[in-house]
């Protein structure tokens, strides 16, 4: 449990580093997140505005405009958890 409470802080400070180093702050738009990381380019809502990252589908909110990035760990891969997610109203993944 602490490994993947480890792994998942570095990678979302790797997350944070990358957006922090083009941005100075929050909100950005969902395509500007996706060019920092290397994301999908066909996007449906380019200019959706996001103003929160997940990486744990157990602590949503603010779900218009949050972004999930599922990651994978030895314990558990997000990406079983977008479904879910989805349903519950995120659409930015």
């Amino acid at each position: 449990f602490i490994q993947y409470l480890l792994q998942e802080k570095e990678a979302r400070k790797i997350i944070k580093k990358n957006l922090n180093h083009k941005f100075k702050s929050l909100p950005y738009t969902i395509l500007d997140i996706a060019l920092i990381v290397g994301g999908k380019k066909s996007l449906s809502t380019p200019h959706a505005i996001i103003e929160h990252l997940l990486t744990d589908s157990r602590r949503v909110s603010f779900i218009e405009t949050s972004l999930f990035f599922a990651l994978k760990t030895k314990r558990s891969d997000g990406s079983n958890f977008i479904q879910t997610l989805y349903e519950s109203g995120i659409q930015n993944f």
